[in-house]
Formats: C-alpha cells, sequence, structure tokens
C-alpha cells in the first residue's frame, strides 16, 4: 500500500543518505558545492526513528556479514550520532542498539567460523574478493596477539571483518572470546557515535575527528 511503500521509500534514503556521508569529501573536493550540514538536516528530517535500524543494520553486518569490507561502519555511526545531535532521535538507546548489534554481529561471525572453518574462506573468499594473502594476514595477526586482536582489531577495518570468524575458527572457546567483543564494540559504537553527536552542529569537524 502507499505506507508500505512510504516505508519502503525512507529505507532506501537512509542508506543511501549513508553512502553520501561516507563519500563528502571526496565529492566535496571535485564539487566544491556540498555543504554538508544543509544534507544533515534533510537527512535528519527523513530518517527519524529509521535511524536506529539503519545503524543496528550495519552495526551487525559490519562482521557478522564481513560488509565493513566493503563499507565502513564508521560512517554510519557518525551518521547515526550526527541525527541524535539534531535532537531526532535518542542518543542512548542509539547507543545501545548499535553496541548489542555489533556484539551480535561478532557471535555470528564467530559460530561461522567455528562451523565452516577457515577452510571454506580460502576456497571460496577469491570470488568476493577476499583474497588469501588479506585472509592469511589477519590471522597471523591473531596468532601474534591471541584475544587482545577481538578488542583492538575492532578499530582497524580489515582485521575487524574477519578476526571474530578467524577467532571461531582457530577453536578459540567462546567465553574466552565474548569479554573482549563486547568491550571492543562497546567503545567503537559509543566512540563514533558520540563524535557524530557531539559535533552535530558542525558535522565537517565531526568527520575531521572520526577520519
Amino acid at each position: 500500500g502507499e505506507g508500505g511503500g512510504r516505508r519502503n521509500k525512507r529505507l532506501i534514503l537512509g542508506l543511501l543518505a549513508a553512502l553520501v556521508a561516507g563519500g563528502y569529501y571526496l565529492l566535496s573536493r571535485e564539487l566544491g558545492s556540498l555543504d554538508l550540514q544543509d544534507l544533515l538536516e534533510d537527512i535528519s528530517n527523513t530518517l527519524g526513528a529509521w535511524t536506529y535500524l539503519l545503524v543496528g543494520a550495519f552495526a551487525f553486518a559490519e562482521t557478522g556479514a564481513f560488509v565493513g569490507l566493503v563499507v565502513p561502519g564508521e560512517t554510519v555511526m557518525l551518521l547515526g550520532g550526527a541525527v541524535a545531535g539534531q535532537g531526532a532521535i535518542d542518543i542512548y538507546l542509539l547507543i545501545a542498539i548499535a553496541w548489542f548489534a555489533a556484539w551480535a554481529g561478532d557471535t555470528t561471525s564467530f559460530f561461522i567460523g567455528r562451523r565452516l572453518g577457515r577452510e571454506f574462506v580460502l576456497r571460496n573468499g577469491p570470488r568476493v574478493g577476499i583474497g588469501h594473502e588479506r585472509f592469511e594476514k589477519v590471522e597471523d595477526y591473531f596468532s601474534r596477539h591471541g584475544g587482545k586482536t577481538i578488542f583492538v582489531g575492532r578499530f582497524i577495518s580489515l582485521v575487524r571483518a574477519f578476526a571474530p570468524f578467524i577467532a571461531g575458527s582457530s577453536g578459540m572457546r567462546y567465553r574466552a572470546f565474548v569479554p573482549y567483543s563486547i568491550l571492543g564494540t562497546g567503545l567503537w559504537a559509543s566512540a563514533h557515535i558520540l563524535i557524530g553527536y557531539f559535533f552535530s552542529r558542525s558535522i565537517d569537524t565531526a568527520a575531521k575527528y572520526a577520519g
């Protein structure tokens, strides 16, 4: 119906908004005419409560579906915090949703790794752009730093995408994995959302700090 079409339109606009915000600097250098502050206000008015879904989906998919290899989740966390700073949504609820979703993504990736193992990635990864060299580089990092990789790797895009999977495929116990995951996802989500929130009246500055 008409209501469903309107909701789908808002969701599509939300996804596009995340990509627009992430590519702002590249575009502004070329065009020199974009006003990100006006864009943010338009996004806030358009998204509203849909921001919770957008942020939660990207926070989960960052590791749960390896989306972090393609679209960095920091961009969406920053956007969500900025929307909250405009007063459209609640900052505390946003952080809670992002934190839970990011942890759920890590956990999903961990058990996928336990179920499928590294041979699955080595065999099928190149088809979707996950080369052996990239995967083995993260494995090497994990072997040298162990559980700390789950926490520290949350702030390194390539490591973040693979670390939970490698933890599962390596035979690491979940109870040893989960404290690092909870702490890492909490700090990662909170930091980027708060940057967007506190600098929402000057989103250019927020993007600079997040970068």
